[in-house]
């Protein structure tokens, strides 16, 4: 069991483009890699949306969303001490995401 909490670089692209008066597009693509001694791998991620905006304050729109996570890590000791065991994690989550949107300030 590995239970980790920190701050990890993320390569994060966005692009936004106003399409009229009301409608904005948006994608995005991240990336993240990391490798820790035994352990090693990374996560990308992936974002088309479509934004209706309503007015100055609201918005409501659909997003595409599309994650992989792959992490390798060799070297795991086996509780006897006497055998090392290994593992890997591949990971899709893909979705639909329905939001709205509020603005605060001006």
């Amino acid at each position: 069991q590995l239970d980790v909490s920190a701050p990890l670089p993320y390569v994060n692209f966005e692009y936004r483009r106003m399409l009229g008066e009301h409608w904005r597009f948006k994608a995005g693509l991240g990336w993240l890699y990391l490798s820790v001694g035994d352990i090693s791998g990374g996560q990308w991620i992936g974002r088309l949306a479509a934004e209706y905006i309503t007015d100055r304050r609201w918005g409501f729109g659909i997003a595409l969303n599309a994650s992989a996570v792959n992490v390798d890590w060799s070297g795991i000791e086996n509780p006897d001490g006497d055998n090392e065991l290994s593992a890997k994690i591949d990971l899709d989550i893909n979705d639909v995401s329905l939001y709205v949107r509020i603005r605060f300030g001006s």
